[in-house]
């Protein structure tokens, strides 16, 4: 997906969710998140897997979160081929 064909996407859907945060309710988002991350099985474009999200601090929040369950995915070898 192009920037453009994203920047599209994230503008419908802002207004879709009337810029309510799908986390803590506020109609505060500027940002559009994954609900669930693309790295753990969420559809990229799907619009039922987006949702807006407020940057600061639910987004930083759940990114942090997604990385440290990453980190943990990578130490436990999983999605690694065992021959």
């Amino acid at each position: 997906m192009s920037r453009s064909e994203w920047d599209t996407l994230a503008q419908r859907i802002l207004r879709r969710d009337e810029r309510r945060c799908y986390v803590c309710g506020k109609q505060e988002a500027t940002q559009v998140d994954h609900k669930i991350p693309v790295s753990e099985g969420g559809s990229p474009r799907d619009e039922d897997n987006l949702g807006a999200i407020c940057a600061t601090p639910c987004h930083e929040e759940k990114s942090r979160a997604e990385r440290i369950r990453a980190a943990q995915r990578a130490r436990a070898g999983v999605g690694e081929s065992r021959s």
